[in-house]
């Protein structure tokens, strides 16, 4: 498998993106968290090395025969990869996820937890460092939520990657290894739990 995630490694230094100082990445972790909330999924691929997944992940709709992978590259539409290039990353992105043989199938014959998974794999296509994830498992039934969960966690586990979870469920704060607080706007300090 970690073979599998090199080959998804994209050359950013054509892009001139050095590595930030302590002091910037604190900016740039709120600032990510910013432009994802806008929207803003060019600014954090190409400037922070970051990938969003939402709550509630809808496929573009897609007339092409391979819809699930057509949704997975979108990401890479951002890079100098050709088309085969895109095509392969794509796959190694649903087969890490769970669906390689799911690659040409519709929004339609996917379950809620497929789409999400889906999601999944097109934040990681690029290979992020960081990966945002807002209520990932929030529309999900619990045996889905905990498919998601142990992507997220053999992400973080097995190939480094930050993952910056949102959620209101205890269940998926169990997966973190720092839990947050947010009590009426002010982030409260690591274990200190809201009055």
């Amino acid at each position: 498998m970690e073979a599998e995630l090199k080959s998804l490694r994209i050359d950013r230094t054509a892009r001139n993106t050095p590595a930030p100082s302590k002091w910037a990445t604190r900016w740039i972790v709120f600032g990510v968290i910013l432009f994802v909330l806008l929207g803003a999924a060019r600014f954090a691929y190409e400037k922070l090395n970051a990938a969003p997944v939402v709550q509630v992940q809808r496929i573009k709709p897609a007339t092409t025969p391979s819809a699930s992978g057509g949704s997975v590259m979108l990401p890479l539409k951002l890079t100098n990869l050709k088309k085969q290039e895109r095509l392969d990353h794509a796959a190694t992105a649903l087969k890490l996820v769970g669906l390689g043989d799911r690659m040409s199938h519709f929004p339609r014959q996917l379950s809620g937890g497929q789409e999400q998974r889906v999601a999944i794999a097109r934040a990681i296509v690029t290979d992020p460092a960081l990966i945002l994830a807002d209520e990932p498992t929030g529309n999900l039934d619990a045996g889905s939520a905990q498919e998601i969960l142990t992507i997220l966690s053999r992400l973080n586990k097995e190939f480094g990657k930050t993952i910056v979870m949102v959620t209101h469920d205890p269940h998926a704060a169990q997966f973190a290894t720092h839990i947050r607080h947010l009590e009426k706007g002010e982030l409260l300090a690591e274990g200190a739990v809201p009055a």
